[in-house]
């Protein structure tokens, strides 16, 4: 699913929901806040803003079949109701594409950060010297200044 700017959903949110997961929330609180979010958001939807996120995200009939499956409750007493309960599915889907895509990048980047000094991943604490190199904190302190141990800089 490709996913869009969201009214009313920022990217201090995702990146808050990041730093969170990194920090060692339980996964559960997080999807909880996403769920909270979902419903806020379409709160202050109009009915046009919900069939624009309906058209960019899905088919009614799917978004149908996708709600008869999911935990949310399927009651529909109106056109209203049964938008905004379509949207607030999608929105949920799209923050949690959101998250899962900062989280990726994170982990990858993570993997990605090597020490100049011994050339092993950087898991933990990471130092980075004016010349942007990056070294464990543990090798960087090894040579006892405060400058890069290769370039002096």
């Amino acid at each position: 699913m490709e996913w869009y700017l969201l009214k009313g959903c920022n990217i201090n949110f995702i990146n808050n929901l990041v730093s969170r997961y990194i920090d060692g929330c339980n996964i559960n609180d997080i999807i909880d806040t996403i769920h909270t979010k979902s419903f806020d958001i379409v709160r202050n939807y109009t009915i046009e803003d919900c069939e624009n996120i309906i058209i960019k995200y899905g088919y009614y009939h799917d978004a149908y079949i996708k709600m008869k499956s999911s935990e949310i409750p399927l009651v529909v007493y109106n056109k209203e109701t049964f938008y905004t309960d379509i949207t607030v599915m999608y929105i949920r889907e799209v923050i949690i594409n959101k998250f899962n895509s900062k989280i990726s990048n994170y982990n990858h980047l993570k993997k990605l950060v090597e020490c100049s000094m011994c050339l092993r991943n950087i898991e933990d604490e990471i130092k980075t010297t004016k010349c942007g190199k990056t070294f464990h904190l543990q090798c960087f302190q090894f040579w006892g200044h405060n400058a890069c141990s290769i370039c002096n800089s």
